[in-house]
């Protein structure tokens, strides 16, 4: 019986340090850039010793094994909103990793709060007050977002309008706002012309950028092309398309 004891204990021990693991990762992806500048450069300007990149490589490649394996455990526990979510966010973490660092954050403040004030109502108020974090950060996310995407919207469609009456097609003016605007307008077309390259119908790749942003003037929009396109009068990939004037 003892000898049983002491297993569980140890494999709940081995769980506990492996989400913490995986959560640590998780939080480092959310919160350090990947696209710095200097490192960039850094990459281009030094040649790397072959045994070290041959480490850093395999070193990657467990993280992202286990990151793999631990987020297959916990696809049960997502959902579609909470992807959509992430995404409107533009986190770079997934839906589990979001999951284990609110699960993270409760035991913390439990914890905390238990130790501070000696007792256990206490670190039951900071526990739930580490639930609540986590997603009102999120929530706060997505509405600074979408609220930057509305100012942008105005240019977006003058810039795709313009382009479209010089004679490009509708996937070309969406690649020059990918070019010419700011984020997050820039990384929502983007997406969009990536999921049109991965074989997504345009009008289903706009359909989701509306689901993101959550926008009355892009929904008419995005239904104006959707009805264009199925009715035959405006094809998006013809030089000469009018989607966004007929």
């Amino acid at each position: 019986m003892f000898g049983s004891a002491s297993t569980t204990v140890f494999l709940i021990a081995f769980t506990i340090l492996l989400g913490a693991g995986v959560t640590f990762v998780s939080m480092l992806n959310l919160f350090v850039s990947r696209g710095d500048v200097n490192e960039r450069l850094q990459t281009y300007a030094v040649i790397p010793d072959a045994a070290t990149t041959r480490s850093e490589g395999r070193h990657r490649n467990r993280w992202a094994r286990l990151r793999l394996r631990v987020n297959n455990l916990l696809s049960f526990f997502t959902s579609e909103e909470l992807t959509l979510q992430l995404l409107t966010a533009n986190w770079p973490i997934t839906e589990s990793e979001f999951l284990l660092i609110r699960f993270w954050s409760i035991f913390g403040g439990f914890l905390l709060g238990w130790l501070l004030f000696r007792s256990p109502l206490s670190g039951i108020g900071l526990a739930v007050l580490a639930f609540i974090t986590p997603g009102f950060i999120l929530q706060r996310a997505i509405l600074t977002r979408r609220t930057k995407f509305e100012r942008q919207l105005v240019d977006v469609l003058v810039l795709l309008s313009n382009s479209v009456r010089a004679g490009y097609s509708l996937l070309q003016a969406i690649d020059v706002v990918v070019r010419e605007m700011q984020s997050p307008a820039s990384d929502e077309f983007r997406r969009v012309r990536r999921e049109v390259g991965l074989g997504l119908p345009l009008s289903q790749a706009l359909q989701n950028l509306n689901d993101r942003m959550q926008n009355d003037d892009l929904y008419l929009v995005v239904t104006a092309v959707t009805i264009n396109t199925h009715a035959g009068g405006c094809d998006p990939h013809h030089p000469r398309t009018r989607a966004f004037v007929c």
